[in-house]
């Protein structure tokens, strides 16, 4: 994902209900703006209309974002197709359910390694977007939730939100190669 403007759910983010409602001016002004690409949220991705007007228009879909607690125990169920159908941008994971404690962080962390796995085939990058909540929660041994999930998930990449986060600057990981492993977003 390079600079992506995320577009938002139900009015929360910067456009407000804009891209619910004007989808096409959205497009022509994330594009006038600079950005190479959107962040879709799944309420968009949803509709066949929204979709059509996303691979319609000259700017990339760079991410899809869905809610954790949107994907089916088996893995990616529908959404696997809508991401064929956007071409395949990366996939920008965020949790509701997180609720500061471990058994919560625990079922979610489980559910995107399986999500990885399943998109590891297909080249497919995978990110975290974060809302606070990862960074107060503790595994038995201690480790943050944060670090826990990077962890168990190497191949995932962060979006900090702006917003939300109140972690130190150590939350920005690197890969082996010494490549950032985040981007910053505000909600």
């Amino acid at each position: 994902m390079h600079t992506a403007l995320q577009l938002g759910l139900n009015g929360f983010g910067v456009l407000g209900r804009r891209p619910e409602t004007d989808l096409p001016g959205v497009l022509d002004l994330a594009e006038r703006s600079g950005f190479d690409g959107v962040e879709v949220m799944s309420n968009l991705a949803s509709s066949e209309e929204h979709r059509t007007a996303l691979t319609g228009h000259g700017i990339r879909v760079a991410a899809l974002h869905l809610f954790v607690e949107e994907i089916d125990e088996g893995g990616l169920g529908h959404w696997a197709e809508v991401l064929e159908k956007l071409g395949r941008p990366a996939l920008a994971l965020s949790c509701a359910a997180v609720d500061g404690t471990y058994d919560k962080h625990a079922e979610m962390v489980r559910k995107i390694e399986r999500i990885a796995d399943r998109l590891y085939p297909w080249g497919t990058e995978l990110y975290f977007h974060s809302h606070g909540a990862e960074f107060g929660v503790r595994t038995d041994e201690g480790e943050e939730g944060i670090d826990h999930l990077l962890r168990t998930v190497p191949q995932l990449r962060l979006i900090l939100d702006t917003y939300w986060i109140h972690g130190p600057a150590r939350a920005l990981p690197r890969s082996s190669t010494g490549t950032p492993r985040a981007a910053a977003t505000t909600t």
